[in-house]
């Protein structure tokens, strides 16, 4: 009854996604990603049943399904919001189709434009080095994801040529001026110059949102998925 349940809300359709045209760094290229009869089982290790047992709690099953049999698609110029009460699967559905969950996996994942989309995810707790500043966390995000994208761009030559990293490199003499001109655009687009030095742990939750977008934005992503967004916001910060 239960997997039915979560079926049932996370079907994906006219009542449960809501669908907004936008536009994506200007382009026109066109994608989506279908998925059709997705599920997702989770299994509960004999070890992890074991210590369970052993604090009294028994019973526990060997595996049991989060997501069953759903359905659904994210088209390129669309913003879209899967809908479901607490714990109806939805963190599980976005995990499982960007392919954070490959075990215990069933049904079809397809892109209609070949495998070389940029797909980044933004979880729904942030995770961050406490002692960086917003300035230096975005900028050790920068080095990290361009440096890496660069190391193999014979696999992200797509990427690579769109993004013009090489030139751009060019333009600023070095990879260091690069990442930190990356850096100061997207302080000033998420509205972060005034926290810019400050720590990370002093931070408020509304900045903390905005630092870990800006963090995934450096590659400048075909498709950005969000968990949970405004999960301790208030409306103020959340329309912000």
């Amino acid at each position: 009854m239960r997997e039915n349940k979560i079926s049932n809300l996370l079907n994906v359709n006219e009542n449960s996604m809501q669908t907004k045209n936008c536009e994506i760094n200007g382009e026109s290229d066109k994608f989506k990603i279908i998925w059709r009869q997705l599920s997702y089982t989770a299994t509960n290790s004999w070890w992890f049943r074991l210590i369970m047992y052993t604090v009294g709690v028994k019973n526990i099953p060997k595996s049991k399904k989060i997501v069953k049999s759903v359905n659904g698609q994210i088209e390129a110029g669309n913003m879209v919001a899967i809908m479901g009460p607490s714990g109806s699967g939805k963190s599980t559905l976005l995990e499982t189709i960007i392919g954070k969950r490959v075990s215990g996996r069933e049904g079809s994942i397809v892109c209609t434009n070949g495998s070389k989309l940029l797909m980044v995810f933004v979880p729904q707790h942030d995770s961050f080095i406490n002692v960086l500043t917003v300035r230096e966390s975005i900028l050790f995000a920068a080095k990290l994801k361009l440096a890496t994208a660069l190391q193999y761009k014979n696999d992200n030559e797509n990427w690579v040529q769109r993004l013009n990293v090489n030139d751009q490199m060019q333009k600023f003499k070095s990879a260091s001026k690069y990442f930190k001109e990356v850096t100061n655009k997207l302080l000033k687009e998420f509205n972060l110059e005034v926290c810019a030095d400050d720590r990370v742990s002093v931070c408020s939750g509304g900045q903390l949102k905005r630092l870990s977008i800006a963090q995934e934005l450096v590659v400048l992503p075909d498709i950005l998925i969000l968990d949970e967004p405004t999960t301790g916001l208030d409306s103020a910060t959340c329309l912000q």
